[in-house]
This record gives structure tokens, C-alpha cells and sequence, in this order.
């Protein structure tokens, strides 16, 4: 089965929404099973246990912010 172009678009533009809801998913199953998770918030990596409790791990740079539609290459 061929996609035509506009077929192939809309998939695409689910990406997004497809990769948050997987990752808040993975998140609290993680937490669910017990076990912590790192996540980056306010410019610092924390680790936060199934209890709520938190555990600052250091901080990081703040995120680049990009445009939708940019283009780059990873080296």
C-alpha cells in the first residue's frame, strides 16, 4: 500500500502529540512500578520517587528554544 504525499503529512504532523502521550504513559508506569524517574524542570535535572519526593541531581543548561519547521543536521 502507497501513501500519497498529503497521507504521509497528517501522519507527521500526529508525531507530536503521539511521542507526549507515550512519554507521560512511560512516566507514570515507571512510577507505578516503584521506580523513580529524571526529569529536567526549571533548568535542573531532578529525580522524583512514586512517593513524591524529589531529589535535586544538578543543574543544566536551559533548552534551546527552535522554531517549528527547522531544519538541522546531528553531526
Amino acid at each position: 500500500m502507497k501513501l500519497k504525499e498529503k497521507e504521509i503529512q497528517n501522519l507527521e504532523e500526529q508525531i507530536p502529540l503521539v511521542a507526549e502521550v507515550s512519554a507521560k504513559q512511560a512516566y507514570l508506569e515507571t512510577l507505578a512500578f516503584g521506580r523513580s524517574v529524571l526529569v529536567a524542570e526549571n533548568d535542573e535535572i531532578v529525580q522524583i520517587f512514586p512517593d513524591g519526593s524529589r531529589v535535586f541531581i544538578q543543574k543544566i543548561e536551559p533548552p534551546i528554544q527552535i522554531k517549528k519547521g527547522t531544519k538541522f543536521e546531528i553531526k
